[in-house]
């Protein structure tokens, strides 16, 4: 095994390595079905909405990835510099209780919660995932160990399904940026700055889903944007945090983000309100 890929379990006082746990782990909590895997460095690895696929499994990644100068990509994903993410620790709970996975089986609860801990080479993502109540929170920490040069940090990344062909992100300012994904912007990268939350429509199948994004840190980064990359497989959706930073060490920032789904044709404003209230 690589070192890479060792991963301790903490559940009741228990240190599981990687071996010990199953690839994966399904968990459904209401209308939302989610899986976190080995594969993505136990990150999110799909996502259902009434048992319908809405978040690609298997064929794209979700997580956190630190493009670092002079170094290149680093984090959920990426493996050329054979890096990915090291001294890996995670923790899961059911219902707020320690739960150890030991198989593949899905297992029904009311809140589904996943606590892990990473080195991304210099800087250190504490992450929480819960899961309770038709809502899906993210939290981010980053702590800075060693100065660290980076162009872009991508967080909540998303491989959201080719079904949704309709967008709409809502700026901090109040103004808006929508359209739909067609052959025009295949393969290409839509940016929109200053997010506040955005939405994703699927019309045939009248489900859609708002995230509501939001910068907690003490000190911001800034130049944060919601990236859309039209895959034609998917459309995927990342949360660019900044963009181009040196940052010295015992530096500390924190996101959050929390995503929730509607169908028919109720309005994502209300939804919207309701999860930046939530946040």
């Amino acid at each position: 095994m690589k070192k890479w890929l060792i991963i301790f379990v903490a559940v009741m006082g228990l240190a599981l390595a990687a071996e010990e746990l199953p690839p994966y782990v399904q968990v459904t909590t209401g209308d939302i079905k989610v899986e976190v895997s080995q594969r993505g460095f136990w990150n999110l690895n799909g996502i259902w909405f009434k048992g319908k696929p809405v978040c690609r499994r298997n064929a794209g990644f979700y997580g956190t990835v630190i493009g670092y100068q002079g170094l290149g990509w680093v984090g959920t994903g990426h493996m050329e510099n054979k890096i990915g993410e090291t001294e890996l620790k995670v923790e899961f709970f059911l219902d707020g209780k320690a739960w150890q996975p030991t198989s593949t089986m899905p297992v029904e609860c009311g809140s589904f919660e996943m606590r892990k801990s990473s080195l991304l080479h210099q800087i250190r993502v504490d992450y929480a995932l819960k899961v309770e109540k038709g809502q899906i929170r993210e939290d981010i920490k980053l702590t800075v160990e060693k100065e660290a040069k980076f162009g872009v940090l991508y967080l909540f990344m998303h491989p959201w399904e080719p079904t949704f062909t309709e967008y709409r992100i809502v700026k901090r300012d109040g103004s808006e940026d929508k359209g739909v994904f067609n052959s025009d912007n295949e393969k290409k990268m839509i940016e929109a700055a200053t997010p506040s939350w955005g939405t994703y429509y699927a019309p045939q199948e009248k489900i859609g889903f708002v995230s509501v994004v939001k910068d907690t840190s003490e000190k911001t980064l800034q130049e944060d944007s919601f990236l859309m990359w039209n895959r034609g497989s998917d459309r995927k959706l990342y949360y660019v945090a900044s963009r181009k930073a040196t940052l010295q060490p015992g530096q500390q920032f924190s996101y959050k983000m929390i995503t929730s789904f509607f169908t028919g044709d109720n309005a994502p404003e209300v939804l919207a309100k309701e999860l930046t209230a939530a946040l």
